[in-house]
C-alpha cells in the first residue's frame, strides 16, 4: 500500500539501469503493479546517498518509494499488508536528504510553478531546469565548462531564465551574474524584433531613455481625410539590474496594442458619424504636423458649421471653431455652437441689410448732414456716423461724452426714418444748447470768485477753475515756498446752482480749511495772534 492506495504486485526487478541525459541511475527495486504503474524503490541506508537524484526521476517519471530495510527487519510478520510513503512524484520530493538546500530553494521551487500553472509542456520546462542546474553543478566541481553552462541557460525559456537570475544569483556562481543580464537583454529585444515582423501594422520602437532604462513604445496608424492618425502606448523597464521581469512585460504591451488599432478604429469611426450631423461641413484635425507630432487623444480638431441663413434651400458656412480634442466632440456641444454661430450668422445678414438700406436713404442722409450743419453752429456739438449710416451718434466734444444715439434697425420704418432722426436729435441738440448756457453761467460766478479769493490780502488763499467739471479748488497756502504747507479741497457744482448757492459752498469749503489749518496739517499749524 502507497499513501493509502493498495497495488497488487505483476513483477519485481532489481539491478536495472535506466541511462539519462544527467547520467546513469541504477534504483534498488523496481516494482510493476497490476495496473501498469511502476514504482521505483530505494533502500534508506544509514549513509545517504549523495547523488542528486531528482533530474533522473523527472526523466524517467515513476514514483519513487523509500524503505527503511532495518524497521521491516525487526518488525514481526502478521500478515498485514506493507504501507509505504511516497519521496517523489511528479515533479515534487518529499525527503530533502535526496536533494541539495539550493536545489530545493531555486530549481525545484520554480518547477512545482510550472506544475500548477498546468502547463501543457511543463515536463520540457523541467528538463531545461535540471540541465542547467546539473551544468551549473559540475562547473562547480570543475567537471565541465563556463560555456556548457551558459549554453544550459540559453537553452531555457526567457521566463525561467529571469526566474533562475533572481533566484541564484546571491546563492552561487556569481560569476555568471554579468554574462546572465546580457542574456536576457539580448532575449528581450530579439523578441522585440521578432514583434516588428509579427505586427507588421504595429511600430514598435525601442531605446535608451537613460543608462539603465529602456523605453518600449508601440504606435498604431489610421488614415483619416488624408491625415494620418496615430495613438500609442509606453512603458519603462529597467534591463541591467535586478528587475528583468521586462521581457512578458513588453509583450503585454504589444498585445495592448493590438487592442488600440481597435480603440483608434472606433474613435474615427464616431468622429465619422458626428461629420453626418446635417449642420456640421467637416471635422478635420488642424494641420499634418499635429497629426505627426501628437497622439489622437492629444490633437485637436476644426469644425466647420453649415445652416441656413439668406436661402433657405441653400447651406452656407457659418464658421468654424478650432479647439475641439476627441473627448470634448459631442452631439450636445456641437449645436450648441452651431446655435451660437447661427444666431451671429443673423445677426451679420440684419447689419448687411441695415447698411444697405442707410447707405441708399437719400432724405436719411440729408437729415444726417442738415444736424451735421446745426451742430457745426453751437461750436461744441458735432454728429458722427458709421461708414454706412448705419448708426449716428450726437457728441459734446467739449466735454467728451454721448448725447443721443440713433441705429437704423431691420424692422425700420423706411418712410418715417428722417423724421424719427430728426425728432430725436432736434430735441437733444436744443437740451445740450439750454445746459450748455447754464454751464457758462455758473463758470461766470466760478471765475468771478475766483479772481476774489486770489486776491485776498494775505495771499494764503488760491482757487482755480476745472470748466469741464464744473467744479473749483480752492487752496490754503501756510508756506508759499513748501508744497507741503497747503491743503486744498474741491467744491462740487452743477449746472442748476445760483450764486447764493454756490457762495454758501465756497464759504464752507473755505471754513474747513481754516478748521483744518488750525488744528496743524503737515507740521504748520496757525496760531491766533494775541496783543
Amino acid at each position: 500500500m502507497v499513501d493509502n492506495t493498495e497495488y497488487t504486485v505483476a513483477d519485481i526487478e532489481t539491478e536495472h539501469t535506466y541511462h539519462t541525459k544527467y547520467g546513469d541511475y541504477r534504483p534498488d527495486i523496481v516494482v510493476t503493479t497490476t495496473i501498469g504503474k511502476t514504482f521505483i524503490f530505494e533502500i534508506k541506508y544509514s549513509n545517504k546517498k549523495a547523488t542528486e537524484y531528482i533530474p533522473k526521476w523527472d526523466e524517467i517519471g515513476f514514483d519513487v518509494v523509500e524503505v527503511d530495510a532495518r524497521y521491516f527487519i525487526n518488525q514481526r510478520v502478521k500478515g498485514t499488508i506493507p504501507k509505504f510513503s511516497l519521496i517523489y512524484s511528479d515533479g515534487e520530493c518529499y525527503i530533502k536528504t535526496y536533494s541539495r538546500p539550493d536545489y530545493d530553494s531555486s530549481i525545484a521551487k520554480r518547477k512545482l510553478e510550472w506544475k500548477r500553472q498546468d502547463k501543457i509542456n511543463y515536463k520540457i520546462q523541467w528538463e531545461r531546469l535540471d540541465w542547467f542546474w546539473n551544468r551549473l553543478c559540475k562547473y562547480k566541481y570543475q567537471e565541465c565548462e563556463d560555456t556548457d553552462v551558459i549554453d544550459s541557460f540559453c537553452s531555457m525559456d526567457c521566463e525561467d531564465k529571469v526566474w533562475c537570475y533572481e533566484n541564484i544569483k546571491r546563492k552561487t556562481c556569481v560569476e555568471f551574474k554579468q554574462q546572465f543580464q546580457d542574456i536576457i537583454n539580448k532575449d528581450f529585444l530579439d523578441r522585440i524584433d521578432s514583434a516588428l515582423t509579427k505586427y507588421p501594422d504595429i511600430k514598435i520602437t525601442s531605446g535608451h531613455v537613460s543608462p539603465l532604462i529602456w523605453e518600449i513604445r508601440c504606435t498604431v496608424y489610421q488614415d483619416y481625410c488624408g491625415y494620418k492618425l496615430h495613438q500609442s502606448v509606453s512603458d519603462r523597464f529597467r534591463t541591467e539590474k535586478r528587475n528583468f521581469n521586462i521581457d512578458s512585460s513588453a509583450l503585454n504591451l504589444i498585445s495592448n496594442a493590438k487592442g488600440l488599432k481597435l480603440s483608434l478604429q472606433r474613435k474615427i469611426s464616431a468622429i465619422n458619424k458626428l461629420s453626418e450631423i446635417q449642420f456640421v461641413d467637416h471635422i478635420l484635425p488642424q494641420s499634418h504636423y499635429a497629426t505627426e507630432t501628437y497622439d489622437f487623444d492629444d490633437i485637436y480638431f476644426s469644425v466647420e458649421f453649415i445652416s441656413h441663413i439668406h436661402n433657405k434651400y441653400i447651406l452656407e458656412n457659418i464658421g468654424s471653431e478650432s479647439y475641439y480634442k476627441f473627448s470634448d466632440l459631442s452631439y450636445d456641444r456641437l449645436m450648441a455652437k452651431c446655435n451660437q454661430l447661427k444666431a451671429n450668422a443673423i445677426e451679420k445678414m440684419d447689419n448687411e441689410f441695415i447698411e444697405y438700406i442707410a447707405l441708399n436713404h437719400l432724405e436719411y442722409i440729408k437729415e444726417i448732414e442738415a444736424l451735421s450743419k446745426i451742430c457745426q453752429e453751437t461750436g461744441f456739438l458735432e454728429i458722427r456716423h458709421g461708414e454706412n449710416y448705419e448708426w449716428v451718434a450726437l457728441i459734446n466734444t467739449y466735454k467728451c461724452y454721448h448725447i443721443a444715439n440713433f441705429k437704423v434697425a431691420p424692422k425700420s420704418n423706411l418712410t418715417n426714418l428722417p423724421n424719427d432722426l430728426h425728432d430725436i436729435f432736434i430735441s437733444a441738440i436744443n437740451e445740450a444748447k439750454k445746459n450748455h448756457k447754464k454751464e457758462n453761467i455758473v463758470i461766470g460766478y466760478l471765475n468771478k470768485y475766483a479772481a476774489l479769493i486770489n486776491n485776498c490780502s494775505n495771499g494764503m488763499w488760491l482757487a482755480t477753475v476745472s470748466q469741464k467739471n464744473l467744479n473749483l479748488q480752492i487752496s490754503f497756502i501756510a508756506d508759499k515756498d513748501n508744497y507741503h504747507g497747503r491743503k486744498s479741497e474741491y467744491c462740487i457744482f452743477n449746472i442748476n446752482d445760483n450764486e447764493n448757492s454756490i457762495m454758501k459752498k465756497i464759504r464752507e469749503t473755505m471754513n474747513s480749511l481754516l478748521t483744518c489749518a488750525k488744528g496743524g496739517f503737515n507740521d504748520y499749524r496757525i496760531m491766533e495772534a494775541r496783543e
